[in-house]
């Protein structure tokens, strides 16, 4: 390594101590409208595959898309302020999303197997809003709180509907619009509305909006 690389590395090092003594998290704005995008078609086209096969790997090309996605674009927002990489904060989000799509990705499977379709909403509904409460306790972006808020009540609400004994297989595809409408349409705005003034960053001091 030259010496050049060598005080990059160390410039990286002392942003990313500083970064993560702060509610404050670089991001890609259109990422995040990817996101939804990738949510809607997920939420609206999976009803359709009748094969649990089918269902796994359609989930996961488009997560696979989505991930590289906001791999790239966060490379290139972090290279405003001269990170190389990503910074940690980034690489815990990007962890914790990993393991929790790959775990509402199993439970798909095997509500799958056993013909509730209508309970795949609920799970990912669960799973995103719990991603979207762990995102906000590190960046402390509001929209990103009631946004998980929204997606919580969404699965209570399928979970409830069963329980007083609806025959939710009758409804399948109208819980599939409603929920890529709250997941998707939820991070579509707040992409669109991710603060520009400062580069696509994330941070609580307002002050500086």
């Amino acid at each position: 390594m030259n010496t050049k690389e060598e005080v990059l590395k160390q410039i990286s090092i002392i942003q990313n101590t500083i970064i993560n003594e702060k509610p404050f998290s670089p991001c890609s704005k259109i990422s995040i409208i990817a996101w939804g995008i990738i949510s809607m078609i997920l939420f609206i086209f999976t009803p359709i595959i009748k094969q649990s096969t089918y269902i796994i790997f359609f989930i996961l090309f488009f997560l696979t898309i989505g991930f590289l996605i906001e791999y790239i674009l966060l490379k290139k927002v972090n290279a405003k302020f001269d990170f190389i990489g990503l910074t940690s904060k980034q690489k815990q989000i990007e962890l914790r999303m990993i393991f929790m799509f790959l775990f509402a990705t199993i439970f798909t499977l095997i509500l799958e197997q056993n013909s509730l379709q209508w309970a795949i909403f609920a799970v990912w509904s669960f799973f995103l809003g719990i991603n979207n409460l762990e995102i906000f306790a590190t960046t402390k972006v509001n929209s990103l709180k009631i946004h998980g808020y929204f997606m919580l009540i969404s699965s209570f609400f399928i979970l409830i509907s069963s329980i007083i004994g609806v025959d939710l297989s009758k409804y399948i595809f109208q819980i599939s619009l409603i929920n890529a409408f709250i997941v998707g349409g939820g991070y579509i705005i707040i992409g669109l509305k991710c603060n520009t003034k400062e580069n696509n960053v994330w941070s609580i001091d307002t002050s500086t909006y």
